[in-house]
């Protein structure tokens, strides 16, 4: 794209947006190339402000659990006490006489505490962060090598087709037909499976961003297929499902 100046761009976003894209683009000279990329820009930069500033965003904004955040917050606690009280006798050092003033260990000791604090938090939260990226990737990896997985997801799209409700499902589970009871079988896998990634992520012990890109697809497919059975199983039991539930509100596109 042509470095256009940024009132440029702004005009032509702004023409987009209001359905003026073509005279725009004439008025500036834009090549077809370019003409694809201001309406990807466009779109790009009208959902972020829905995602940023829409109304219903808290609803569906689920709430994810950061299990380091007491330990990187005592350090980052002790280090700025101790930067403080360091900084504080730096000030009433005699610096004419730097080495016969007693502060000046004292004042060597903080910093040796804001050192030792800062590195804690900050390994502690590295090796978080690894652990759980592994911990994620692990679950992912068997997810696509797992038997069991394949095996259901192809039984659940193979018998079930159309509204799923609890009426059908109870109906498959004591037909005599197997496939239909192994496909109640394989739903109850599916569903479980992700109630469990789902229990995972609100944790924080998955990593949200790498199960968005790898089984956010599945996740949404199988809620969706399944959305009329689990509001009437929640009917009876508002807590089955529910993390399930929430990451699908989190993952819905605003």
């Amino acid at each position: 794209m042509p470095a256009e100046r940024w009132e440029v761009q702004r005009d032509i976003c702004k023409a987009i947006l209001r359905g003026d894209a073509e005279a725009a683009f004439s008025r500036h000279h834009v090549s077809q190339l370019d003409r694809a990329i201001y309406r990807r820009m466009a779109e790009d930069a009208l959902d972020g402000v829905v995602r940023r500033r829409s109304a219903a965003r808290r609803y569906y904004r689920a709430r994810i659990a950061n299990p380091i955040l007491l330990g990187t917050g005592l350090a980052a606690l002790l280090s700025f006490a101790a930067l403080a009280g360091a900084l504080l006798l730096l000030s009433e050092v005699d610096l004419s006489d730097p080495k016969g003033d007693p502060r000046l260990s004292s004042f060597v000791g903080l910093c040796a505490v804001v050192a030792a604090a800062t590195g804690w938090g900050v390994s502690g939260w590295i090796a978080h962060r690894n652990t759980r990226s592994k911990h994620t990737l692990d679950i992912v990896a068997a997810r696509f090598a797992q038997p069991a997985f394949n095996h259901a997801f192809a039984e659940f799209n193979k018998v079930f087709d159309g509204r799923i409700d609890a009426a059908l499902v109870n109906r498959f589970a004591t037909s005599g037909n197997m496939a239909e009871r192994e496909g109640v079988q394989a739903l109850r896998y599916l569903v479980n499976y992700f109630e469990f990634i789902s229990v995972g992520i609100l944790s924080g012990e998955f990593d949200e961003r790498i199960i968005a890109k790898t089984l956010r697809g599945n996740l949404i497919h199988v809620y969706d297929r399944c959305a009329f059975y689990i509001a009437e199983v929640q009917a009876s039991n508002p807590r089955t499902l529910e993390n399930f539930t929430t990451v699908r509100n989190h993952y819905r596109s605003l």
